[in-house]
């Protein structure tokens, strides 16, 4: 393997991580939410035309041993449902990896075809003999600390390189380097109107050029087709249904509707922490219930 096509393997790698780094941006590790705590809303004053105190909903003092086992055992239901959702999930999730994994192999195959093509190109033409000649001089001249004579060597050897591998690719499909360098001699035209002058110029121009894969310099480069893109959103729906499905089978079984759920937690909470008024208002019984069980509870809250 030649020297180039071995300088060639961390640019491959690169580009194969980025799409492995995308599909797993794209699928963050999901863990069990912690509970909320919930703030306690107001209670309304009672409407002038109906005697008797408002309905206040939940109270902290309706707490006892047996919901406070119906919450635990709720937590149990929706760690089952969740596991059996996330499975589903994760089997949509192992399909657009396939996907991904089959386009990456492709870009690899590209890549290196290219390269092979280029590699006996440059080997016959003769800009290659004066590349190493200079090279060679650039060498000599780093080894002696001589900075003023290699930049004026690299001013002469950058430009001969560049050209050499510009023409290489172009008459290997142009799919690489060929690409980007028509695109930026584009794009620099256009930002020049513009008023745009150098450095800035053709950093602009590459920055914007490379945004396309087909413009990126990388022959093989491709994004996600449709498919996967597809196979991609479904996953990251089956995972935020597998949520959803999991948060109403707990509140199924638990029997409380959203705000008086967020109400017993907060009670539960109050007590864990040992909040004086928090007791008060849970009553002895309760706050029992919830000490007797404050190492299942807590681990249902997320904090151990």
């Amino acid at each position: 393997m030649s020297i180039r096509r071995l300088a060639l393997l961390p640019l491959v790698g690169a580009g194969i991580l980025a799409v492995i780094a995308t599909l797993h941006a794209q699928f963050p590790k999901v863990h069990l939410p912690k509970p909320p705590g919930v703030a306690t809303p107001a209670t309304p004053a009672p409407a002038p035309s109906s005697p008797g105190p408002a309905n206040r909903g939940f109270q902290c003092s309706q707490i006892n041993e047996d919901l406070i086992n119906k919450y635990l055992k709720a937590q149990e239901v929706k760690k089952k449902v969740h596991n059996e959702e996330m499975a589903k999930a994760n089997a949509k999730k192992a399909e657009a990896d396939a996907l991904a994994q089959k386009r990456g192999t492709a870009m690899m195959s590209t890549m290196m075809s290219t390269e092979d093509c280029k590699d006996k190109f440059k080997e016959k033409d003769p800009r290659s003999k004066e590349i190493a000649r200079l090279e060679n001089l650039v060498a000599a001249a780093d080894e002696k600390g001589d900075e003023a004579k290699s930049d004026e060597l690299r001013k002469k050897l950058d430009p001969l390189t560049n050209a050499l591998d510009v023409d290489a690719d172009r008459a290997c499909g142009g799919k690489g380097s060929a690409a980007l360098h028509d695109c930026m001699e584009k794009k620099k035209a256009a930002l020049a109107r513009q008023g745009i002058v150098e450095p800035m110029l053709g950093i602009q121009a590459q920055g914007e050029c490379m945004q396309d894969p087909a413009t990126s310099g990388m022959a093989g480069l491709t994004a996600a087709s449709q498919e996967e893109e597809a196979a991609t959103a479904m996953a990251n729906q089956a995972r935020a249904d597998a949520e959803k499905k999991a948060n109403q089978a707990e509140a199924d079984a638990l029997g409380l509707d959203e705000r008086d759920r967020g109400l017993f937690l907060e009670c539960i909470m109050g007590v864990l922490r040992e909040d004086p008024a928090q007791r008060s208002a849970t009553g002895s019984d309760g706050s029992t219930a919830i000490l007797k069980h404050a190492n299942e509870l807590k681990k249902a809250l997320g904090w151990q």
